[in-house]
């Protein structure tokens, strides 16, 4: 469950993920449609990274919303290549923006989270703070009771509902001990 102030800060930064998502799409489909080839990551991720939305969000979530646009259109090049070698005969279309107040995912990367006594806490960025001014300086969320880890590889807040309620992954590590089998002993289905 979060209060008022959480559901809102949590709002804001799954709304400028999108915004973010479109202000990237943007640059390669640009410069795919102005040159006709492909705008890498890197180069992409110079062109954004003075971006309001991306000032907005965590340098590693940004980072991550940048990669996305480009394992899209990654996809949408590959389909073209399939095409021209008469492999896949559907209509191919580049990757779409998200609608005007479409919410998406944000991922947060584990070094940018901590676990504490149970709860992971995560951070806001410099320019989130200065903008809408929150009276907390991060977000915490319970950590459930099956999972005992040390470190998260990553978080991802999914907006359900249209932003009515959301779901949290945690993503992590764990060795797991191998069982001790009878080889002689199988069952299928």
């Amino acid at each position: 469950r979060l209060n008022k102030e959480e559901l809102n800060i949590v709002k804001s930064l799954v709304y400028h993920s999108a915004k973010l998502y479109n202000v990237g799409l943007y640059s390669v489909r640009q410069y795919y449609f102005l040159n006709g080839e492909y705008l890498p990551y890197a180069k992409n991720y110079h062109l954004c990274k003075t971006n309001e939305h991306y000032k907005l969000l965590l340098s590693d979530t940004a980072q991550q919303i940048l990669r996305l646009v480009d394992r899209n259109f990654k996809s949408f090049f590959g389909l073209l290549k399939l095409k021209k070698q008469g492999k896949y005969s559907d209509k191919i279309n580049p990757p779409k923006y998200k609608k005007e107040n479409q919410l998406m995912t944000i991922s947060i990367q584990g070094r940018s989270s901590r676990i504490k006594n149970g709860y992971v806490y995560i951070g806001l960025s410099k320019a989130f703070k200065e903008k809408y001014k929150p009276k907390i300086k991060e977000l915490v969320f319970k950590l459930p009771k099956h999972i005992q880890v040390d470190r998260l590889q990553e978080v991802r807040i999914i907006p359900i509902f249209n932003g009515m309620e959301f779901d949290i992954e945690y993503v992590y590590k764990k060795e797991i001990e191998p069982m001790s089998m009878d080889k002689n002993k199988y069952l299928s289905i």
